[in-house]
């Protein structure tokens, strides 16, 4: 055996060395379980999501999230990279059917919140599952956001519904008030603030950002002004003019 040909061999005997170390070393993330309930509303089985997910790899949303993790966690290691690209993407897929689903009339506002919340609870309990506490910590803190929240979730006090008059106390709701209509008006005041609280709790164990954090808190934004403007007219109904003012001052309901 002349030397170019041992040369050629000791070659091929290290590439084949390489090869077989690198596949042995290189064990990949297990496979996903998802959120079977959330599926079979949706009608969507694993092989669907499966099939779909490398669709959603040019999302921008998707960008922005590894962008986020490649800032975050640089030193991840790849069998949890690979793990936390299949969850986003996934995500993202199962996130677009169900919009799908809601504008066209096949499920409620109220479903949707329960679904969505559903969704974001599954997305960040698998990522965290393969992730050390730091690392979790890292990647779905919500601190630096650059704009503030409404305080959209506040106690509203005794009376279970905001005076919007600074000048009025709720000794003098009370004082104005029966207790029958107070007990309407926090009725119906909690029963349409539920999809805000809902929305906020997604938004706060999210951990998102860049412009899926913007759109969530637009979405926030505009439910709370939906919230506020069916509160008024609903009050404009059932209270006299002066128990009226004495909630909301001079303003005006929202035109029906």
């Amino acid at each position: 055996m002349n030397i170019d040909v041992k040369f050629a061999f000791f070659l091929s005997l290290c590439l084949l060395m390489l090869i077989f170390h690198a596949g042995a070393g290189a064990a990949k993330s297990p496979p996903l379980t998802y959120p079977d309930s959330l599926l079979l509303k949706m009608g969507i089985n694993e092989q669907e999501i499966i099939k779909n997910q490398k669709k959603f790899n040019n999302n921008p949303i998707h960008t922005q999230w590894m962008n986020h993790i490649n800032d975050v966690l640089p030193e991840i290691s790849p069998e949890k990279k690979e793990t936390i690209i299949k969850t986003h993407t996934s995500l993202l897929f199962i996130k677009d059917r169900l919009d799908t689903s809601f504008f066209n009339g096949n499920i409620n506002k109220q479903e949707f919140t329960t679904r969505l919340a559903e969704l974001m609870k599954w997305f960040q309990e698998t990522s965290q599952s393969v992730l050390s506490e730091k690392e979790s910590n890292a990647l779905f803190g919500i601190s630096g956001q650059d704009d503030e929240l409404s305080p959209v979730t506040a106690s509203y006090g005794e009376l279970g519904f905001p005076i919007n008059n600074p000048q009025t106390t709720v000794e003098m709701v009370r004082e104005k008030f029966d207790a029958r209509t107070i007990t309407d008006i926090s009725r119906f005041y909690q029963d349409h603030a539920r999809e805000l609280r809902d929305i906020k709790k997604i938004y706060e164990t999210g951990g998102f950002r860049g412009e899926e954090a913007k759109q969530i808190k637009n979405d926030m934004l505009r439910t709370e002004k939906e919230l506020q403007a069916a509160f008024k007219n609903y009050c404009r109904d059932i209270l006299s003019d002066e128990q009226f003012v004495l909630l909301f001052g001079n303003e005006k309901p929202e035109k029906k």
